[in-house]
């Protein structure tokens, strides 16, 4: 139907010179999510790896209740790599 329910959106901020990503000034997950009663949660981090800067953020989503009953909840990891030439990867997906 073409309806958005849930969004993730990973900011990344850097520093770089003509050859490196030199540091990740900061890392923001946000969401949207109009699913009820699902609760979402991210833990970010953010690191050097060669010449690339790396954002990424742990996601903990509640699946939600049915008669009662939690059914728990799923992580997932989403992760931006960024080089001093541009984006690397991004990806999104279960842990």
């Amino acid at each position: 139907m073409g309806i958005t329910l849930t969004r993730v959106r990973l900011d990344m901020n850097f520093a770089y010179n003509a050859s490196r990503i030199t540091a990740v000034n900061s890392c923001v997950p946000s969401h949207t999510n109009y699913f009820p009663l699902r609760g979402m949660a991210a833990t970010p981090s953010s690191y050097l790896s060669g010449n690339n800067g790396v954002c990424q953020a742990t996601w903990q989503i509640a699946v939600g209740w049915v008669n009662g009953l939690n059914l728990g909840q799923r992580a997932a990891l989403q992760k931006v790599v960024q080089g001093p030439w541009g984006l690397v990867s991004d990806t999104f997906g279960n842990i």
